[in-house]
């Protein structure tokens, strides 16, 4: 995992090629976060059925910690739910903006120890995407291949 460097106490040094995206990111971090450029929430497994306060149906807090997302690849759902199903996860979304319109450029899918499970480029056909995709994975999982996939 790559460790931050700062330019200014609010702004962490990246470089990934695309300009706007690197002005707006004020943070990479891991967890649960909410910055310029990302979010990330944990997400409960599949089989995870209490909340605290009542039981409720498999698959239930997994749905609602998954209703953050405004888009989460079928066969990742598949996968925590059926594969995985006492597994927890982390998923991380991508993206900047432009002239007020969000531009996500990928998901990042880890386990809660920060291994890399599943990356996701939402516009596989723009190199930069790929390039943000995969810089900022390496400041989030401990193990990534470096492979365009999606």
């Amino acid at each position: 995992m790559r460790k931050i460097e700062w330019e200014n106490p609010n702004k962490m040094k990246i470089d990934t090629g695309h300009k706007t995206f690197d002005a707006q990111t004020n943070v990479i971090s891991t967890g649960n976060i909410i910055a310029n450029t990302m979010k990330g929430f944990h997400i409960r497994a599949f089989n995870d059925c209490h909340n605290g306060f009542e039981n409720k149906a498999s698959g239930h807090l997994q749905d609602w910690d998954l209703d953050k997302f405004d888009y989460i690849p079928q066969g990742w759902k598949d996968r925590m739910r059926y594969e995985n199903p006492n597994q927890k996860f982390i998923l991380y979304e991508i993206f900047h903006y432009s002239n007020d319109n969000k531009i996500v450029h990928g998901l990042i899918l880890t386990d809660n120890d920060k291994n890399h499970i599943s990356t996701y480029c939402a516009r596989a056909g723009y190199n930069k995407s790929f390039d943000i995709i995969f810089t900022v994975r390496d400041y989030l999982c401990n193990n990534q291949p470096y492979v365009r996939t999606n």
